[in-house]
């Protein structure tokens, strides 16, 4: 069961990388591990982040796991297409 901040930090970062990101979006805490999961077509893209309630506690916001996951993302489908 997710915490509050957990939840709501969730719902905060799908809204972001919606209006980025097309393709379905998933976002979820587990052992306190943030997995991001990008689902275009055939093409999945999954990202993981540990020590999530420490990064929380450290003043992470989800403008920059935005940031990584829009990046990490693009990098991901350049590699898949152009390389």
């Amino acid at each position: 069961m997710l915490k509050d901040y957990e939840w709501e930090f969730c719902l905060a970062l799908h809204k972001k990388l919606k209006e980025k990101i097309k393709g379905k979006v998933h976002t979820t805490v587990k052992d306190d591990v943030l997995i991001v999961s990008i689902l275009m077509g055939k093409v999945e893209f999954k990202t993981e982040f540990d020590n999530f309630g420490t990064r929380v506690s450290e003043g992470c916001t989800t403008d920059m796991i935005v940031y990584d996951v829009y990046n990490s993302y693009k990098k991901y489908i350049l590699d898949l297409y152009f390389m």
